[in-house]
């Protein structure tokens, strides 16, 4: 069997799952501020990127525990 080193589908997916990955990262980030923003209730919450940031950071290793195979799709 021969492969191609470029081979324009596993280009294609790979570009796709890159995209799909930083639509997923910006996705969460976007949620995390909408969190953030609801709970403060219209007060001032200062710079909202650093925390957004700090929050994301500090739960990442809880997500991290959670997963298992279940939660990944093969192809």
């Amino acid at each position: 069997m021969l492969q191609y080193t470029l081979n324009p589908f596993s280009t294609a997916h790979r570009k796709l799952t890159a995209d799909l990955d930083q639509l997923r990262e910006e996705n969460r980030r976007l949620t995390k501020r909408l969190q953030i923003m609801e709970e403060s209730r219209g007060n001032a919450v200062g710079d909202l990127s650093a925390r957004v940031d700090s929050e994301l950071h500090a739960s990442t290793g809880k997500e991290v525990e959670g997963i298992t195979n279940d939660d990944y799709c093969y192809v």
